[in-house]
């Protein structure tokens, strides 16, 4: 049974793959190949995106790198390990680990931007109707500390890979519900989420400035304009839990920025940035009445630093940034490390608030949302870490959702990981 229902649905893909998507992605020329065992990989690299079931990775194993360095996405449908693993069987580099949720996870994106190989994260929530939303209703902040990992022996196991619904498991005790799962939604999500994460990377830029050459480590007076070190980037889709109504996607990129080091509480420690891009799209005759994100470094020995401010309600491009001077043991000169970045609040309400030294979060509210319109948060937290940890990147996300007349329940869902 399990079988015969993935085979429809790759059927789905099949069948739609042949026919014009440019509505779907908005744009021209987007080529879209499904594998199958005839096909010849040599073609692939042409494609925007190649789609393929999780069973059928063998097959590309040789291939996959090349597939993906040539710039073409492959979304991985029906996935049964972790990014992780699955990078590790096509001999794709990734360079942090992923932290997953207990949601339905339906589908990975791989792709390479700049440097950094992304492997995106699609889960789906099922969520059910009311007649009117709490309007205090928020997330719940992270309070129990926890313990960074080493190095990426330990971080593994703490990313709780286990936590996943499984989309086979889910399936095929649900055969009903393959009706909700349209081909064409994943794919155009997953062309948007790349598109946001190149957009938004391209406005990060990032100095450094040596108060004094003498013993300052390191000794580069610039770092490149592109520098995250690290990005996690997930999608969580809405879909009616009763009348597999599709709401709409929320999605949210972490970027983890290292800095350099510096002495922080009288030792020397690791300096790095975390940027979270929070942006929720709701389908035409929705709307978002709220979301947030919700940063944290509640980590043992960890330190929050300096978080952004976001003016509230203005419809203008404001440059952010984080920034601060560091001293050096020995107590010879300083490095200062800066981060920049631009975001348009576009009139939202936001609203910052503290709930633990080491957990900030911002609260968006839209002032007379357009149905259909998709709206976005960009905030940035800088921490300190002792040197022999690895560091750790996360952005809890809640969406109190979209509605039209209706309401629809809150969703959440925490992004990032450890580099």
């Amino acid at each position: 049974m399990k079988s015969r229902i993935i085979s429809v649905f790759l059927a789905l893909l099949i069948m739609l793959s042949s026919m014009p998507i440019t509505s779907a992605f908005n744009a021209n020329n987007t080529k879209v190949i499904v594998f199958s065992k005839d096909i010849n990989l040599d073609e692939v690299a042409d494609a925007s995106v190649f789609v393929i079931n999780y069973s059928d990775l063998d097959y590309i194993v040789s291939k996959a790198k090349e597939i993906v360095d040539s710039g073409t996405m492959i979304c991985v449908i029906s996935p049964e390990s972790s990014s992780e693993n699955i990078a590790d069987l096509l001999s794709i580099p990734k360079t942090s680990t992923t932290s997953y949720q207990n949601l339905l996870l339906t589908a990975y994106s791989i792709y390479k931007h700049n440097d950094q190989y992304i492997f995106a994260n699609h889960y789906t929530a099922f969520a059910t109707e009311g007649n009117q939303n709490e309007e205090n209703s928020t997330s719940n902040p992270i309070t129990d500390e926890i313990d960074a990992p080493l190095d990426d022996r330990y971080s593994q196991p703490n990313s709780n890979f286990s936590n996943v619904m499984l989309m086979t498991d889910f399936l095929k005790n649900n055969s009903c519900q393959i009706f909700i799962f349209n081909p064409l939604n994943i794919l155009a999500v997953a062309m948007s989420a790349r598109a946001n994460l190149e957009n938004n990377s391209a406005k990060i830029t990032a100095s450094m400035k040596n108060q004094s050459e003498k013993d300052v480590q390191p000794k580069s007076n610039s770092l490149p304009s592109i520098n995250a070190t690290a990005s996690w980037n997930d999608i969580l889709s809405v879909y009616g839990l009763n009348n597999n109504t599709y709401y709409g996607y929320i999605n949210c990129t972490v970027f983890g920025c290292e800095k350099g080091t510096g002495v922080v509480n009288g030792s020397n420690q690791k300096i790095y940035d975390v940027i979270s891009a929070v942006k929720a799209y709701p389908q035409s005759g929705y709307k978002v009445k709220r979301y947030e994100t919700q940063l944290h470094c509640n980590i043992t020995g960890f330190s929050n630093l300096q978080t952004t401010t976001i003016t509230s309600g203005i419809n203008y491009t404001q440059s952010l940034s984080l920034s601060g001077t560091f001293g050096t043991i020995g107590g010879y000169g300083g490095v200062t490390y800066t981060t920049n970045w631009s975001y348009n609040p576009e009139s939202q309400v936001i609203t910052e608030s503290s709930p633990a030294p080491r957990i900030v979060k911002w609260r968006a509210e839209p002032v007379n949302p357009a149905a259909g319109k998709a709206y976005d948060i960009i905030p940035g937290m800088r921490i300190a870490c002792p040197t022999n940890y690895m560091r750790g990147a996360f952005s809890k996300v809640f969406c109190d959702a979209m509605i039209l007349g209706i309401s629809v329940n809150a969703n959440e869902i925490e992004v990032g990981g450890w580099f």
